[in-house]
């Protein structure tokens, strides 16, 4: 069946390749790779800060995966990734407590974090997993999956069972991590430029 409004991968379309915006990436976070990858150095930890993708999704349906090359994995405090709008402070706050109405995080415990609370836990994630975004921006819905598996079976080709709803339907979005190391070891985490896993 042909999906009369489908999803966009966000590296191919609307814009080119999608990479991490070097201006909102200040130290100790640094990119490299052409802007695809985004680390925080061994040595540094308890970072509040968040990286987001350029160019900006402002409508439509967007899919984008995020591929974890080095994390600290299995805390509730350690490394996020998810949405956020043009609203959430880069420089100063995370993809946890720093989250406002517009912006979801998913993080490596598997915390689902949105508007500075704890909302649901998914499966949790560490080194090379593939990690999994889906945005319907007019029905204000997001997804979140890891290794090809929606969280709690949902379908964004359908619009059904999102992770979150409520999102604003007139904001701009962007795809954004949160590089946080309570151990401070190092974090690698790559916008990837072609799917591993089908587009919505």
């Amino acid at each position: 069946m042909m999906l009369l409004n489908p999803y966009r991968f966000a590296a191919s379309g609307g814009g080119g390749t999608l990479t991490w915006d070097a201006a909102t990436v200040s130290s100790p976070l640094a990119l490299s790779a052409g802007d695809t990858r985004l680390e925080l150095p061994t040595g540094n930890s308890a970072i509040a800060q968040t990286a987001r993708s350029t160019p900006a999704m402002a409508s439509g349906k967007w899919y984008w995966e995020i591929v974890v090359v080095d994390v600290l994995s299995g805390s509730t405090t350690t490394t996020g990734c998810g949405v956020c709008d043009s609203a959430h402070p880069s420089g100063s706050a995370n993809l946890a407590g720093g989250t406002n109405a517009n912006s979801v995080g998913y993080w490596c415990s598997g915390n689902l974090y949105n508007n500075a609370g704890l909302f649901n836990t998914a499966a949790a994630w560490g080194d090379g997993a593939t990690l999994m975004f889906a945005l319907d921006i007019a029905a204000g819905k997001f997804w979140v999956g890891k290794d090809g598996v929606w969280f709690n079976s949902g379908d964004p080709a359908v619009g059904t069972d999102a992770t979150h709803t409520g999102l604003s339907t007139s904001a701009t979005y962007y795809a954004a991590a949160s590089p946080w190391s309570s151990l401070g070891e190092t974090v690698k985490l790559d916008l990837v430029a072609s799917p591993a896993y089908t587009v919505p």
